[in-house]
């Protein structure tokens, strides 16, 4: 279920070490389309991330 209650703490989580979240690439903003892409094939484990600045 999702709260606030719970995202503190899956952060206190993963800032003490003890979550780890597995990312399977990660693109630009400006490759936006292309994670979507990714997404959408569902192949491979962990998260596809974009990254901004």
């Amino acid at each position: 279920m999702r709260s606030a209650a719970r995202l503190a703490e899956l952060v206190n989580l993963h800032s003490k070490g003890k979550l780890q979240i597995p990312i399977r690439q990660v693109f630009p903003l400006e490759r936006a389309d292309e994670a979507h892409r990714a997404i959408e094939t569902r192949h491979g484990r962990g998260k596809i991330v974009l990254s901004v600045g």
